[in-house]
Parts: C-alpha cells; structure tokens; sequence
C-alpha cells in the first residue's frame, strides 16, 4: 500500500447518502469528519456548471484529493527543515555494457547472474525499471528474480540481440527490509542453455570506488564517484550457482554474466506520516492529520468561491466573506501542520535523521 492509501477515506464528503455516483464513497470517514459540515453542499453546488455535466459528488472527491497530495508534500517539505535525509535518492545503472568477450566454461542447466546484496533499511526501496542484457545470441531470455529467502518474486523474459547491449522496460519494487531476515538479497538470473553472455562487469579497476561484495563484512556507503552511490543501498556481484539462494557463497564477481539494471532506490519518507493505515485509536496524530486535510480542503474551496467563472448570487455576495474564510482555514492548516511535524516520530523508519542545532538555525527555523 502507498502512503497515499493510507489517507483514503481520512475524511468523509457527506453523511447524505446519494446513489446517484456509485463509483464515489461520500459517506466514508475514517475520523468522522465531513466537509459539507464545514462547507454547506449548498454552497459548494454553486461551483458546478451543470451544462459541461458536473456534478457535487465528483467535485468534492477531486477536492479532498488535492488537498491530500498537498498535506502530502507540505508535510514532507516541512519534515526536511527539521530532519536530513539519512541516503540521498539514487537513479542511474548497475553494471557496464562495456565488454571484451563472451564468458566461457559455462554449465548447462547452472544459474547465472547478478545478485543485490541490501543495507538493512525501513522503508527502503528499490526499483528495477530495466533488464538489460549482452548475450552472443538473439531472441529471448527468462531472468527470475529470488530473495535469499528461496522466494520466487517475479518472472520477466527480456529481448536479446547478439553482441548488443539491449535493454528491456520492466518494473518491479523490491523492498530493502523484511523483518524475517537481517539482510534481503536478490538474484537475478537466468538457466544457462547454450546462450553466451559477455563478461561484462560492474566497474573497471579504476576510480575511487571498488567493487565489494562480502556478506559475512557488508560494506555500504564507501566513497565513490556520483554513478555509483547505489552501494550506499546495496553491495552488487555476480552469481554462479543452483537454485538454493538461502545459502549462497559469502561473496561474488565483479563479472556480472551479462545483465546490467536500471534502478532508483530511496526511502519512502511518506511513511513516516501513515504506512498501511492510520490508528486512530493509538495514533494521537491521527486526528490532528484529519483536521489538516479537512482544514486544507475547506481552504481550497473558498479559493474556488472566490476564482470561479460561474455568475450566481452565491458566489457573488460573499467574495470578502470568502477571502477571510480561506485565510482562517490556511492559517489553521498552517498551524496544524507544524503541530504534526514537530511531533511526528521519524524514528518508524530508517528515512531521517535529526538535524544538528546548526543545521537548524541555518535552515531558518530558528531566525
């Protein structure tokens, strides 16, 4: 589930049920709170414009949406003036399409690959966005990918072309925690059948950064040039062996058996606000979130008032009344917010760090 998820339903649109829009849950609210208690239906129906077929459940739903992603993003910009992030967000590549020659002494039916040794981190990601393989044959290949807990988690048949680095789109997230093992490992690899792979590796004996793989003295964050900075989520190596992955050798090759991927990882800071779901019986924030996105909600409304294009009395009669509605809801927003911040316990996940008292006052919050 996505942090997002997590904020569905937080507030309900209407306790009046309306059958009228099925594919919109109205009277749903995980904190009770509705925004037609704030904002009459009767007010907000004159926003619509019934001849372009709009209608007040729809609009409303749209509403709360928006004023979920923005308590989203507010919070997470907010959270960095008091915390830093522990890993900076890497995109890039794992693995050169550089190579000389195809690998020889291969056995058939033995598996091959790469393996992706994780740092241990709550709410780490990884996502694998392309498989990029070197083969002297063309056609295609079945790479399975396993964790070092024997599961099978996913299947993806890539496109080869002989003596070409090619690159097939996949997207499969890989979670960097489990909590029924220290660290996760995953192994790419395919069933050697007679397809010859190039020895492509991850890196030339060069540069700052070496190639390091050792699970019995894992080793993340070693200094390296800017392409490289995955290996402060994951040591890489290559993979020759059978299909017990739960106990593989306690190291690996710089010889990658001619796969290459196209990765991002982060941590999802998200998290840290809900993952899953919010309890609102043990969550004393949970509330306060709910009065946030209600706040915000009701703010975007009256900022809707006061910019719509509709001519009806409603609109027209109340524009300073309005303008001093959204100011109060935005400072409650505002308010509320920093209440959240301040209290939140970044501590779920291994996201954030706490900020040094210079950091601090440099940033501002403290000026």
């Amino acid at each position: 589930m996505s942090a997002i998820d997590c904020f569905q339903n937080i507030i309900g649109l209407s306790r009046t049920e309306c059958d009228c829009f099925p594919d919109v849950d109205s009277t749903t609210s995980q904190s009770g709170l509705y925004i037609d208690e704030f904002v009459p239906l009767t007010r907000l129906s004159s926003l619509l414009n019934c001849a372009i077929g709009d209608d007040l459940w729809e609009m409303l739903d749209r509403l709360r949406d928006r004023a979920i992603t923005a308590f989203m993003a507010d919070a997470n910009a907010m959270m960095l003036q008091y915390y830093k992030q522990r890993r900076q967000p890497f995109i890039g590549a794992i693995g050169r399409a550089k190579r000389k020659n195809v690998v020889s002494g291969m056995t058939i039916g033995r598996r091959y690959g790469l393996r992706m040794y994780c740092a241990n981190i709550v709410g780490g990601e990884c996502t694998v966005s392309k498989i990029g393989g070197i083969f002297d044959s063309t056609g295609t290949l079945t790479i399975d990918i396993y964790n070092n807990l024997n599961d099978l988690i996913d299947t993806v048949v890539i496109d080869i072309e002989a003596g070409k680095h090619k690159l097939t789109d996949v997207d499969i997230a890989l979670p960097m925690h489990s909590k029924y093992i220290e660290n996760l490992e995953y192994f790419f690899v395919y069933t050697y059948s007679g397809i010859n792979p190039y020895d492509n590796d991850i890196k030339c004996d060069c540069g700052s950064f070496k190639p390091y793989y050792n699970t019995n003295y894992p080793k993340f964050g070693m200094r390296s040039e800017v392409a490289y900075e995955w290996n402060k989520y994951a040591m890489v190596g290559g993979y020759s062996g059978g299909d017990d992955f739960m106990n593989a050798t306690t190291t690996a090759p710089n010889r990658l058996y001619g796969l290459t991927l196209d990765v991002s990882f982060k941590c999802n800071t998200s998290e840290v606000l809900c993952k899953d779901y919010l309890d609102f019986d043990t969550n004393p924030l949970a509330n306060a979130m709910a009065y946030a996105v209600l706040y915000k909600s009701c703010e975007l409304a009256h900022h809707q008032f006061l910019n719509s294009t509709n001519i009806n009395r409603e609109l027209l009669t109340n524009t300073d009344q309005d303008t001093e509605t959204m100011k109060m809801y935005a400072t409650k927003y505002s308010e509320i917010l920093v209440y959240i911040v301040q209290n939140i316990n970044h501590k779920v996940n291994d996201c954030f760090d706490c900020r040094s008292f210079i950091d601090i006052a440099k940033s501002g919050i403290l000026a």
